[in-house]
């Protein structure tokens, strides 16, 4: 189905209460064609998609919040752009914003005027090819607005004025695990070094991310309950226990790294409300989590991992750790205290 943005606009003005994703959803489009609706209202203009020209000047930004979501989960995170690396297939950036940004999937890019809790501010925003939001980046009030002006200019040059063309997603196949070698995947489960070694195993051996945690049973994974991760992060905040949290889609990851404090459900979502970070987790979009261990050569690596009724990981859980360390202690001790699933329940 196609709309016309006035008519798309229309449509909005009378729901004005649901959010663009919830919007969208609602009359059938994406949210980058809702985006470019706007175009014609002066609220919104396309850029073009170029990460090493975007992650040369992001530094003299000041402070910014970098927003990567995906169906059940948000994360939101102020601070620098501190340390940045441009690659030509992954990009990645370390410090206050850490991001790894997988940037041949970024395909459509504007930059939109929208009110922001009690400002009106010019927000950043890129999607994939779908139409799907994979990143967001917004001022704060102490950003340098000429710096983010002159970015902003710099992606307007060149950028196209073709009406978007978004790709439609097909349904979901959730077909069965394929004649894989199983028992040469727990092998070379068994025998990883580095944790970053299991994505090239899983593609070499056409595994998905979820049906490998089923397949390599409780030597490296277990079931646990619905509710552990609100467990694991009262947990953690009241111990203090640093963590680090993955939220990313086929765009980008978002990483935020830290102790948490002020944990609040509201609706549904399950939040994180600190000062430089927001996590919003769609709890009813959880359909299995995993404790789920890897061995490395400084030992075993052990995160809790959450996936949707598709087998989409949703996020995913780790103790802080830097490279060349082992795990931390009392992060694994949340772990072991995580209550299994019920089928799982000793009686």
């Amino acid at each position: 189905m196609t709309l016309e943005s006035g008519t798309i606009l229309s449509l909005r003005e009378q729901d004005k209460d649901l959010r663009d994703r919830e919007f969208v959803k609602s009359i059938g489009i994406s949210e980058a064609e809702l985006v470019e609706a706007f175009i014609p209202t002066g609220k919104a203009q396309r850029l073009k998609i170029d990460v090493p020209l975007l992650l040369k000047n992001a530094h003299k930004l000041g402070e910014v919040m970098a927003l990567t979501r995906n169906e059940y989960a948000v994360s939101e995170k102020k601070g620098h752009f501190q340390n940045v690396f441009p690659g030509s297939d992954v990009s990645m950036t370390l410090g206050q914003i850490d991001l790894r940004i997988f940037q041949n999937n970024w395909k459509f890019a504007f930059v939109r005027t929208m009110p922001v809790r009690d400002r009106i501010v010019d927000s950043l925003q890129f999607f994939d090819a779908y139409g799907e939001a994979v990143f967001k980046l917004y001022p704060e009030p102490t950003t340098d607005l000429d710096e983010w002006n002159k970015l902003v200019a710099l992606l307007k040059v060149d950028a196209t004025k073709e009406k978007l063309r978004v790709l439609r997603a097909t349904p979901y196949n959730n077909s069965p695990i394929h004649n894989a070698d199983i028992e040469e995947f727990r092998n070379r489960w068994r025998q990883m070094t580095d944790v970053h070694q299991l994505h090239d195993i899983l593609k070499e051996l056409k595994i998905g991310r979820h049906d490998a945690v089923k397949l390599v049973r409780s030597e490296f994974a277990n079931e646990v309950h619905g509710d552990s991760v609100e467990i694991l992060l009262q947990s953690a905040a009241e111990r203090k226990v640093p963590i680090m949290c993955f939220v990313g889609n086929k765009g980008c990851i978002q990483i935020f790294t830290g102790k948490i404090e002020k944990l609040k459900k509201i609706d549904g979502w399950f939040n994180i409300l600190d000062e430089k970070f927001h996590l919003h987790l769609l709890t009813s979009g959880i359909s299995r989590i995993w404790n789920v261990r890897k061995p490395t050569s400084d030992g075993y690596v052990s995160s809790l991992e959450v996936f949707d009724q598709n087998g989409e990981m949703i996020i995913q859980f780790f103790g802080k750790r830097s490279a060349g360390e082992q795990e931390r202690e009392d992060w694994r001790s949340l772990l072991s205290e995580l209550p299994p699933a019920p089928e799982m329940a000793v009686a």
